[in-house]
């Protein structure tokens, strides 16, 4: 697989993790916190990752210009400082990626959209998804509104969908979307890794 130059990738450490009861960024995850496991799957596809959100890492972390506003929040901030046209985000919560699967959306990214966003079980997974800088206007728009639901807002905007049977071709149990908002959830995650 390639190494992305001309991308950026984030990772949005998200909000209160009051599901969890605790930082779920923070929880471990073979051995290590969940969100340096993340930042880890990042590395050999992207040359600049950076964090949005709250955490302690050895990468730039970048506080939310709008705090507590949410996944949508976290992506405006994220295009606010990046520097690249096309970038990539994913929630600290999601320790499954699948590297193919960010590849198929990359090659999906052209100049008559904003955003690549893969859809499961008829969802949009924005938190999943690449991101053009030029969407950071129509964000500003809806932050202002205080209309904080990603998935209404890419229903506003022009964007590419790559649709579960072509996702489930390069990820068949579509793991790469697995995400632990709870400890149900942690130790759903953990018996996954013991069957692998």
């Amino acid at each position: 697989m390639p190494t992305y130059t001309d991308i950026t990738a984030f990772v949005l450490t998200g909000g209160q993790s009051t599901r969890f009861q605790s930082d779920k960024s923070l929880q471990d995850w073979q051995g290590q916190p969940l969100i340096q496991h993340v930042v880890n799957q990042l590395k050999p596809l992207f040359d600049t990752i950076m964090v949005v959100g709250k955490a302690q890492m050895d990468l730039p972390v970048l506080s939310d210009i709008h705090p507590n506003h949410g996944p949508l929040g976290g992506i405006h901030s994220g295009l606010y400082h990046s520097k690249t046209a096309w970038n990539f985000f994913v929630a600290c919560d999601m320790p499954f990626i699948n590297g193919k699967i960010i590849e198929c959306l990359i090659q999906k990214c052209h100049p008559d959209i904003l955003a690549v966003v893969p859809e499961v079980d008829g969802w949009a997974i924005p938190t999943f998804a690449l991101y053009h800088g030029n969407a950071i206007k129509s964000i500003e728009a809806q932050l202002q509104l205080k209309k904080l639901s990603p998935q209404a807002w890419l229903k506003t905007i022009p964007i590419e969908k790559v649709f579960e049977p072509q996702l489930r071709k390069i990820d068949p149990d579509l793991q790469s979307f697995i995400n632990i908002n709870t400890l149900e959830d942690r130790e759903r995650a953990l018996r996954l890794l013991d069957n692998v």
